[in-house]
């Protein structure tokens, strides 16, 4: 019975990191994506602090940024082990091929 608790909370786990990177990313509203990533995600999001869309998160909970700060569109900051960001701005990284 144990083996199946935890794939079942993988499964649910996974699903909600997809829910997250593939339709709440992409909601044109900033208050709707934000509400969803301090309930559901749980994660700490600082006064006047945006994450603009298509973010791309890894893991859920343990990620807090400070005030006055935004996550730009398309980044993808790694937090899978605890990570907490203090006033700042994070830029997607652009390669020439």
């Amino acid at each position: 019975m144990g083996r199946w608790k935890n794939y079942l909370l993988r499964v649910r786990s996974e699903s909600v990191l997809f829910i997250a990177n593939r339709v709440v990313s992409h909601i044109p509203s900033h208050r709707l994506r934000k509400l969803f990533y301090r309930t559901v995600m749980r994660f700490e999001i600082g006064s006047n602090s945006y994450i603009f869309m298509d973010a791309w998160f890894d893991a859920r909970g343990g990620f807090a940024i400070g005030n006055n700060s935004v996550i730009n569109q398309k980044c993808r900051p790694d937090h899978r082990g605890a990570s907490l960001l203090g006033t700042m701005s994070l830029f997607q990284q652009k390669y020439k091929y």
